[in-house]
């Protein structure tokens, strides 16, 4: 026997003396486990039930359980919503205009992750922006060639020149124009004498007279000191 007690009224009975327990009865303890949470969100969620304790233990009962709940995986049986994920964009395409006139560049970008229940959905994977097409070649166009000028020297052997001005400038990877100015050789060597000789007498170019050697050419305007030597032929 657990849990008796004494006797207390004395004042009627022989006094009297025995043994008695007054230690408690062991109580264990009684639970149980709640019914499951709901299972919430999208996809592959959680659910939770806890425990239920309807007496606790003592005097040495049966403890309750530590673990006062537990989770367990679950399927909402609702697809959770994807949002649609793209690349970046591409560099701008060439400019499908020919040269100098409009046309259009496209730049793309790609899928990554297509979007899925009720996500985001993709935005525009294409776009196109107004360009003008390269500068037209245009090849250098020159006037017809100027008259010679006058020669450098008089009395002996120089140069001279002659020009031609650009009509039509080069622009974007045409041809480049060509030499605008040309020199020439002029004048005579000699002092104009020709190396015509015969029987010791020279003839002279015009300009120039034979001096009375008849081997020497003296220039008329060149006022020459000494008269040039005309080699015999």
């Amino acid at each position: 026997m657990c849990g008796g007690t004494c006797p207390s009224d004395y004042s009627s009975q022989r006094k009297r003396s025995r043994s008695c327990n007054t230690q408690c009865c062991p109580v264990n303890c009684l639970w149980t486990w709640n019914s499951w949470g709901a299972c919430q969100g999208c996809g592959v969620s959680q659910q939770t039930r806890t425990v239920r304790i309807t007496r606790w233990y003592k005097c040495g009962g049966t403890t309750c359980p530590s673990r006062r709940s537990e989770t367990r995986s679950c399927n909402t049986g609702v697809c959770c919503p994807v949002n649609c994920v793209v690349s970046g964009w591409s560099g701008w395409g060439s400019c499908n205009a020919a040269c100098e006139k409009n046309g259009q560049q496209v730049r793309t970008r790609t899928v990554r992750t297509q979007a899925a229940c009720r996500g985001t959905p993709c935005p525009t994977l294409r776009e196109t922006k107004s360009c003008r097409g390269p500068c037209c070649p245009r090849d250098c166009q020159v006037n017809s060639w100027g008259s010679w000028g006058a020669c450098s020297e008089k009395c002996a052997v120089g140069s001279k020149q002659r020009a031609r001005t650009i009509k039509i400038s080069k622009r974007c990877r045409g041809k480049d124009c060509p030499t605008l100015k040309e020199t020439s050789q002029c004048g005579t060597s000699n002092n104009g004498c020709q190396h015509k000789c015969s029987n010791g007498v020279c003839s002279c170019n015009a300009g120039y007279n034979l001096a009375s050697d008849k081997k020497n050419c003296i220039a008329k305007d060149c006022k020459m000191p000494t008269p040039t030597y005309c080699a015999p032929g």
